[in-house]
């Protein structure tokens, strides 16, 4: 059945005669409704008996099967009323073939999408220059449940090895370092170097350092060290500074080990190779001897400090014997250190001296004690007749002790950066010697320019390739930003052997406020545009030559749109007998003889080819297979790339080494849905394809594909400023076009700026009362996703696709989203604002280029089961 039954008012099933009495409304009853309602009437109209008419299906009732079908043929028309009914108005039908009729109806052309577009960075074989043609296919690396996507260059590019890497003129300076800075640019990555290090610097004097922090150089080539102590005036570009780090030896010197009472720091560090006079000293007596007191009195003699006698005794392998300049090690060294510079640490203070020379020596510290001590000499003289006398006369004893300590040891011999000697006897003791050093680098004479880019950007050299168009890459010596721009002017100075390029800003810069700096720009000179999509060659069949309207439908699908002037453009070309044939919106224009054809959108995502009737577009002439098409597959939000992502090259080619995406490749928007459709074929009637005011500038730019969310504001002085977004949130990768399309239907007199969205943050702390039944962890779960989840069949209330631009936030939404959850049996909202309304705000108003985003850190979800304490 095409069309519902007419309407006629004598015999319209939505009402009966009226001498009926009841009226028969089959449209809101299902097929047990209207057999009732059937049985009902047939009481008074037939004259059934009630008992008969309720006989159930197995009664052989003839009456009974007729008001079945009849019945039935009644709940097939109902059902087949209201499905007409709901595809006759846009706003309720549902069907894509039913959407398409009612846009093309109102003039509307559906939303195709849009493929996601960019730019990719290619670097060329030394040496080497030529042309990349158009079509080269890329791939991007999978990504977790992303799969690998297929992109192509679109334009031939001139690709030379001398624009894989430029930069420009004055990015280094020469450094100069006044006294009482602590921070060094060193030659040089990964030296292995770390926080805690020790370091010599070789300045005008040698200067022994800690490293306090290391970190990257911003030219990517150098690394920047912080000293733990402030420096000498420093000039590197003048003379290389070396800076020498980690030592590997650790020596201490001779007699550290040695016991300090009998070998006390302070006499092995003046002790000399000449024994000097033992001093004496006075022990009290003992054993066999008294204390005695002296004659008159006083108190006994006590001894004296002790006064020892220490020297050295040395043999050298050329026969000498104790140098005055040896400093003595404790160990025989098995490297050589002659020429190097040590370092000699005593407690904080770090002293640099260069070693001058080196010997293996036999050492012994000798250690000599002489002391006296008082004692008496008792004298036994026999007494006459019998006996003896015992008297005792004071005296003075001596006795002497000593020791050693000796081994085979390494003494070295040093100097101070003034070139003057220092003797062993000048030396603290005990010290550490360190030295053998394992990182040895020079400071870079050289530093990263901090001043800022300007036009004209001048390079070194003359490079004709820079013509007028042609893309570049700003980026940074570490590769993590990048912009792409666009030469609008090249002049080449040979006299100067320079190129002064003057640009336009193609993508926006990295960051609000961001500046390149001279001496950290790399320029980037072998950019080539790609897209989303890959090539198809396909015959699409046999002509007739007298068939109107033939109709061809693509095999593979959806095709490649591409931003233009005009909307969006396939990537799509059709040849009959080799001769290509131009694509047209519309037959209106077109003559008998006009090899135009048309691209229908089919209901089910299909593209169909359609060609004229020979009236209004040519018939293709009759053939056999003589009608093909080239075209590319590949659109939506799935070709959209990260940076770094697209590095794979599909089809080698000999002048390219590898290829890398370093801004992300966006703009990807999926074909409109069926409820965009309903929206969008309206609101395109508001400006019948022009823009008067800037309400009307923001319904036009929703007409063209890829584009998810606008809004217009007229300032004036500054004029139009218009808010795009792509369906992520971002502004459109290819703004040119979008302009292009702009203002040939507006008044260019008026100007024009694109402002990129911008989120505002929502703060939000909510206490949720959950069912006991449910899980706690489950219920919080829920509430997230409906706060800020990223889902796309169902959003986040304050994520970007569930919120328009300027679209204000009520606590009320708050309220009625979550109690509606399952598990959620009360809600208590505690702050509700953002950094305009902070606290707990009724509502939360955005800017017309604002979209509210709710941040998982900025959301404190508190629980608490209905009956107890969560």
């Amino acid at each position: 059945m095409s069309r519902p039954p007419r309407s006629r008012a004598a015999r319209s099933p939505a009402g009966a005669a009226p001498s009926l009495p009841g009226a028969l409304d089959y449209l809101p009853l299902d097929y047990a409704g209207l057999l009732a309602l059937e049985e009902d009437l047939a009481v008074p109209l037939l004259g059934r008996q009630p008992s008969q008419a309720g006989q159930g299906p197995a009664g052989a009732d003839v009456a009974r099967t007729l008001m079945e079908l009849a019945a039935l043929t009644g709940h097939v028309l109902s059902v087949y009323q209201r499905q007409f009914a709901r595809e006759a108005f846009i706003s309720t039908a549902a069907a894509p073939s039913s959407l398409l009729r009612h846009a093309e109806r109102l003039g509307y052309q559906p939303d195709p999408g849009v493929a996601a577009s960019g730019h990719v960075v290619f670097t060329t074989k030394p040496g080497v220059a030529g042309t990349v043609p158009a079509g080269l296919p890329l791939a991007s690396t999978p990504l977790g449940e992303a799969a690998a996507q297929t992109y192509e260059t679109l334009d031939d590019l001139a690709a030379d090895h001398a624009l894989n890497d430029l930069v420009p003129a004055g990015a280094a300076e020469p450094v100069t370092m006044p006294a009482g800075q602590t921070a060094l640019t060193v030659a040089g990555t990964g030296l292995g170097l770390r926080p805690g290090d020790l370091a010599v610097l070789a300045a005008p004097a040698w200067t022994a350092l800690v490293i306090a922090s290391v970190g990257p150089g911003p030219d990517g080539q150098t690394t920047v060290i912080e000293a733990d102590r402030a420096l000498p005036a420093l000039a590197p570009a003048s003379a290389p500074i070396s800076l020498l780090a980690r030592p590997a030896l650790v020596a201490r010197p001779f007699g550290v080990t040695a016991d300090p009472v009998l070998f006390p720091p302070k006499a092995i560090a003046s002790a000399t190779g000449t024994k000097p006079a033992t001093a004496i000293r006075t022990k009290p007596a003992t054993r066999m001897a008294r204390a005695v007191r002296p004659p008159g009195g006083g108190p006994v003699l006590m001894s004296p400090p002790a006064s020892e006698a220490y020297w050295f005794t040395v043999s050298r392998p050329d026969g000498g014997t104790y140098l005055p300049a040896d400093i003595y090690l404790s160990e025989a060294l098995p490297q050589v250190i002659t020429g190097q510079v040590v370092v000699r640490r005593a407690g904080a203070s770090m002293t640099a001296l260069s070693v001058t020379a080196q010997a293996t020596v036999s050492v012994t510290l000798n250690r000599e004690v002489r002391e006296t001590f008082p004692t008496q000499v008792v004298t036994v003289t026999p007494k006459d007749g019998g006996g003896f006398v015992t008297s005792a006369t004071p005296s003075t004893g001596t006795q002497t002790a000593g020791g050693h300590v000796s081994g085979t040891v390494t003494a070295i011999q040093v100097k101070d950066s003034a070139g003057q000697p220092v003797n062993r006897t000048q030396s603290p003791f005990p010290a550490e010697w360190l030295g053998d050093w394992q990182v040895a680098t020079t400071l870079a004479p050289s530093r990263p320019s901090a001043a800022p880019v300007t036009q004209p950007l001048i390079l070194p050299g003359q490079l004709a390739a820079l013509t007028p168009g042609r893309a570049l890459v700003f980026t940074t010596s570490a590769r993590d930003a990048a912009q792409v721009v666009t030469v609008r002017r090249a002049e080449i100075d040979a006299g100067a052997d320079v190129t002064r390029v003057w640009w336009d800003d193609l993508t926006p810069l990295p960051a609000p406020g961001w500046t390149w700096r001279r001496g950290d720009l790399h320029i980037l000179g072998n950019v080539a545009r790609i897209s989303h999509g890959r090539t198809i060659e396909e015959p699409l069949g046999s002509s007739d030559g007298v068939t109107p309207f033939q109709s061809f439908p693509l095999k593979e699908n959806p095709v490649t749109m591409l931003p233009s002037a005009s909307g969006s453009a396939p990537e799509l070309k059709v040849r009959v007998n080799d001769v290509a044939w131009d694509a047209v919106t519309d037959f209106a224009g077109s003559g008998p003889d006009d090899r135009h054809y048309r691209v229908r959108p089919g209901p089910d995502g299909a593209t169909v080819i359609l060609f004229g009737d020979g009236q209004q577009g040519a018939v293709p002439p009759a053939g056999r297979r003589n009608i093909t098409a080239v075209y590319r597959v590949g659109l939506g939000l799935a070709g959209d790339a990260a940076a770094g992502r697209i590095t794979r090259i599909k089809r080698s080619h000999p002048l390219l080494d590898r290829a890398v995406n370093l801004t992300a490749v966006t703009g990807g928007a999926d074909p409109a849905r069926p409820e965009q459709i309903r929206s969008l074929a309206t609101r395109w009637i508001r400006t019948f394809d022009r823009a008067v005011s800037a309400s009307d500038l923001a319904d036009l730019s929703l007409s063209i594909p890829g584009i998810a969310r606008a809004s217009a504001r007229f300032d004036p002085v500054r004029g139009l400023s218009l808010t795009l977004a792509t369906p992520t949130g971002e502004l459109p990768p290819a703004l040119a076009p979008i302009r292009a399309f702009l203002d040939d239907r507006r008044d260019t007199s008026v100007p024009l700026r694109f402002v990129a969205p911008a989120p505002r943050d929502v703060q939000l702390s909510v206490l949720v009362t959950t069912d006991p039944a449910y899980l706690v962890e489950a219920v919080k779960a829920s509430v997230r996703a409906t706060l800020h989840g990223d889902s796309e069949t169902a959003p986040g209330m304050f994520t970007f696709a569930a919120r328009d631009l300027g679209q204000p936030a009520f606590r009320s939404e708050v309220y009625a989203r979550l109690e509606a959850l399952p598990g959620v049996i009360g809600v208590q909202v505690t702050r509700f604002g953002s950094r305009d309304a902070d606290g707990l705000a009724d509502q939360i108003p955005a800017d017309p280029d604002e979209w509210l985003r709710l941040q998982p850190n900025d959301l404190t979800l508190d629980t608490a089961a209905a009956g107890r304490d969560g």
